[in-house]
């Protein structure tokens, strides 16, 4: 198997791990998971055109860039994100205010329309 081809599977196989790590988040980093909700976004490592929503922190702590989604306790929390316009190069820092409830699921995306701007992130309850 030529190297090229080794290397492009050895990225794509890290890039799949990387997408599937969850962190939790929290006063102690104990989060009850029986009540805990997910939020989830994109991964840093996207690569596909389009545009994509990154977990920078949660509550002043800082997400590790292998992060895709983040685990916490029912109540406010205040993500700071990036939206990415990736096939323009664009970056936008936003910071969201997120009210959660009990084992909740969110996912964080892009707000589309006139009044949304180039790239505007919301977070959707998805349960």
């Amino acid at each position: 198997m030529p190297r090229f081809f080794r290397a492009m599977l050895v990225l794509l196989f890290s890039q799949a791990i990387a997408s599937c790590a969850t962190e939790s988040i929290g006063a102690s980093a104990a989060v009850d998971r029986s009540n805990a909700a997910t939020i989830s976004g994109d991964s840093e490592f996207n690569f596909l055109p389009g545009m994509a929503v990154v977990i920078n922190e949660v509550d002043d702590v800082p997400v590790k860039k292998t992060v895709t989604r983040v685990s916490v306790s029912p109540g406010h929390h205040k993500l700071v994100v990036r939206c990415e316009v990736i096939n323009a190069g664009q970056v936008y820092v936003q910071t969201l205010e997120v009210d959660v409830v009990p084992k909740g699921t969110y996912r964080l995306g892009v707000k589309v329309g006139q009044s949304a701007g180039p790239c505007q992130a919301v977070a959707v309850k998805t349960n």
